[in-house]
């Protein structure tokens, strides 16, 4: 028998082992002494907020929302600094002459943003749950502009950009450390800046995420 097989095959057990481990603590796991759902509801009337997802999200999991956006920002920060120390080896050529970029859907993209802004004022109240997907709708319909050459940002040197970037995750942080220093409620104005921040920062993201491609010029 090779050293490869019981490399393999020790890998094998291993995860078998720990599989088993991970099964029978599950089976064996004691009845929850408290209902999470009820204490939920109890503290639901605290949030200022009506939908309980949204309480989840903004309040009682905000600091796993706070460490998302901060992973995205630093996911950002190492693309840039891959992109200014990378040597430009090959430019980016687009062919616009591709269905993507025929009338129809140009149209079909106007109804997809203009349905988009109307979800979000439909459901301002629930943006919270909501947030990345949005965020993703609205860096999609910028990416297609950006391709069709509609706009040509210059990410990498726009200084208000890095503004916008920092700016959705210190508001995020600033109002939720102001809350915790002087006990205040968050008011619904709060929270929308709170969602609408993290909208800006991860449709910005995103988008950036395609564009910054380290070893390529595409500006």
């Amino acid at each position: 028998m090779s050293v490869y097989s019981v490399k393999l095959i020790f890998i094998i057990l291993l995860l078998s082992i720990l599989e088993l481990g991970l099964a029978s603590a599950v089976l064996f796991m004691p009845d929850p002494t408290i209902n999470l759902t009820e204490v939920m509801y109890e503290q639901l009337a605290n949030t200022n907020m009506t939908n309980p997802l949204s309480a989840i999200i903004v309040h009682f999991r905000s600091y796993d929302v706070l460490l998302s956006i901060s992973t995205l920002f630093i996911a950002i920060i190492g693309i840039w600094t891959i992109f200014y120390s990378t040597p430009i080896i090959e430019k980016t050529e687009y062919h616009y002459d591709t269905p993507l970029m025929q009338p129809f859907p140009q149209l079909l993209l106007l109804i997809i943003f203009v349905v988009t802004i109307g979800y979000i004022l439909w459901r301002v109240t629930e943006l919270a749950i909501i947030a990345f997907h949005i965020g993703a709708v609205l860096a999609g319909i910028a990416l297609f502009l950006r391709l069709k050459q509609t706009t040509k940002p210059k990410i990498k040197n726009s200084m208000f950009v890095r503004l916008v970037l920092s700016g959705g995750l210190l508001v995020f942080a600033s109002i939720a450390f102001s809350v915790i220093a002087i006990d205040y409620q968050l008011s619904n104005t709060l929270i929308l800046l709170i969602e609408l921040s993290i909208i800006i920062l991860i449709a910005l993201s995103l988008l950036i995420f395609f564009m910054a491609r380290p070893n390529i010029q595409n500006y």
